[in-house]
């Protein structure tokens, strides 16, 4: 077994993590010392112009107001990718799951790359 090298930087620190999905997982974590976190990231998603793509329209004007949706309704799935009828809890689902084998949509092509330059230039030091 060999070790993916880390070449992804944080948007909000100098840490680098092997996947792009990895990365967002630090965030949504809390774990960033720049204090960047999973509502900031909700928010940008949600402002990006391409947000029909990749969420349910029941959520967005909550995810724009930075609301707890975990808190508010315990599991929700506001997330979802339409190539494969898929939803998901948190937006690190839904890139994990664009940059497996099981999903033939490329994490940087489409809605999924317009996204992560939208949350790229929203966030990245």
């Amino acid at each position: 077994m060999t070790h993916i090298e880390r070449i992804i930087e944080s948007y909000g620190c100098y840490r680098k993590f092997p996947t792009y999905p990895a990365m967002i997982i630090h965030i949504e974590a809390a774990t960033c010392v720049s204090g960047i976190d999973i509502r900031d990231l909700n928010q940008s998603a949600a402002m990006c112009l391409q947000w029909k793509a990749y969420f349910d329209q029941d959520y967005h004007q909550e995810l724009l107001e930075r609301v707890d949706l975990e808190a508010m309704y315990r599991r929700v799935y506001p997330f979802r990718f339409p190539g494969c009828k898929l939803s998901f809890t948190k937006l690190s689902g839904l890139f994990q799951h664009v940059y497996s084998n099981a999903c033939r949509q490329d994490v940087h092509e489409g809605e999924m790359g317009t996204l992560i330059k939208w949350l790229e230039n929203r966030h990245d030091i």
